[in-house]
């Protein structure tokens, strides 16, 4: 992405979230970093998703402090009607990765 940033998306089984997907997740992270490190891409903020479409964990590697980081966990209700409404949450926090990403490119 333009602005600096790396957006990952992994999904796994429904109902099933064990400590191999966050490692493959993690594994992710880190590998990018490290390929972005060698390639002088030092400043990349890189976020990822790990989800099974009821529940989206974000998790982030800031440059600067060298951390990976949880940083928010999004529920949806199973319920259609009330789905709909708490994807609006899931939505505005992938927009918000986004659109740090444009803002960085200008």
């Amino acid at each position: 992405m333009i602005g600096g940033i790396l957006f990952f998306v992994i999904e796994f089984k429904l109902g099933i979230p064990s400590c191999n997907n966050l490692a493959q997740l993690f594994l992710k992270l880190l590998s990018t970093m490290v390929q972005n490190n060698q390639l002088n891409f030092t400043g990349f903020h890189i976020y990822g998703l790990l989800t099974d479409l009821s529940q989206f964990k974000f998790y982030s590697y800031n440059p600067s402090t060298k951390q990976l980081c949880f940083d928010k966990r999004i529920l949806i209700n199973n319920r259609r009607s009330k789905a709909f409404a708490d994807m609006i949450n899931v939505s505005n926090k992938i927009f918000g990765v986004i659109l740090t990403a444009y803002m960085d490119g200008l």
